[in-house]
């Protein structure tokens, strides 16, 4: 079953920011990006679960644009968040 949490891309951009995430030395700055990941995470797997749902119970349920709008508003976040901090 597809799932966006399990793809290669969002995997390999999950880790890109975690990794660097981690070089963060400003406590502060990395707890909030931290947070930011976290959320992003937890927002793709219920996307994911949404999707698992709709496919079993075989309705054809808007997945709301809510959840892809949040999606990419965090991966925006949290890719300016890195980029301002590299640029320190």
């Amino acid at each position: 079953m597809l799932s966006l949490y399990n793809s290669e891309p969002f995997q390999k951009e999950y880790n890109d920011f975690k990794n660097r995430i981690d070089q963060i030395t400003d406590l502060r700055v990395k707890s909030d990006l931290e947070n930011l990941l976290f959320r992003l995470e937890q927002k793709v797997k219920s996307m994911d679960s949404q999707h698992v749902e709709m496919i079993i119970s075989k309705q054809m349920k808007s997945l709301g644009s809510d959840f892809k709008d949040d999606i990419i508003e965090l991966r925006r976040s949290i890719d300016k968040k890195l980029k301002d901090w590299d640029s320190k």
